[in-house]
């Protein structure tokens, strides 16, 4: 099977896009967890779950 150039280029930028969001998630993701280590959780809505309980 034959892919034509447009649909090789189209594969290449989609596995791109994928690796800049994996890259920007992992990234964000090690700065929540290193907040938290720091004692500065709840800051973002998504994290409240994770405070001390302290407000």
């Amino acid at each position: 099977m034959q892919l034509c150039h447009g649909e090789i280029q189209l594969t290449r930028r989609s596995r791109g896009i994928h690796a800049a969001w994996h890259f920007g998630f992992a990234v964000s993701f090690g700065v929540e967890s290193g907040l938290r280590k720091v004692g500065l959780c709840g800051i973002h809505p998504l994290t409240q779950r994770y405070s001390s309980g302290v407000t």
